[in-house]
């Protein structure tokens, strides 16, 4: 029984991906919101400003 895996060199030669090397993942910016040391605990753990509504 042969194993089965992913090798892109021989499943498709002709992919530009294949021959190119692959980016390093960057990290997702958290959108500029303020921070504030006051709040609800929901809020806090967002790190947002509370509008103090539940």
């Amino acid at each position: 029984m042969k194993k089965v895996g992913l090798d892109l060199k021989s499943s498709n030669d002709n992919s530009p991906v294949a021959d190119s090397p692959q980016p390093l993942v960057q990290k997702k910016k958290r959108a500029k919101k303020p921070k504030v040391k006051t709040g609800c605990r929901t809020c806090k753990i967002r790190r947002v400003k509370c509008d103090e509504t539940r």
